[in-house]
């Protein structure tokens, strides 16, 4: 099996992961082939600012957009995926 890290922030994955770890950015979920097992961690930092109603509203649009997308790109996956979704508090 292959791992693949799909990040908004390439330069700073590629520093933290081994070279055995693709790493590629959210624009190229679209061409992935072959996935086996999606594990979906995305989302706006819940610590980055403070719960108002317009932050509440982006940390949910981050999290349901990275979704669809991955969701998306799992139903074009010729075998069936694994799909798992956890956020910083809660898995759904």
């Amino acid at each position: 099996h292959t791992v693949t890290v799909i990040t908004r922030k390439r330069q700073k994955a590629r520093a933290l992961f081994p070279i055995s770890v693709n790493v590629v950015d959210w624009n190229e979920v679209a061409h992935l082939k072959d996935i086996d097992v999606i594990v979906n961690l995305a989302g706006e930092n819940l610590f980055s600012g403070l719960f108002t109603n317009a932050r509440k509203s982006k940390i949910i649009k981050s999290r349901l957009d990275a979704t669809q997308k991955l969701a998306e790109c799992a139903k074009r996956q010729i075998n069936s995926v694994t799909f798992i979704s956890a956020s910083g508090v809660h898995f759904y």
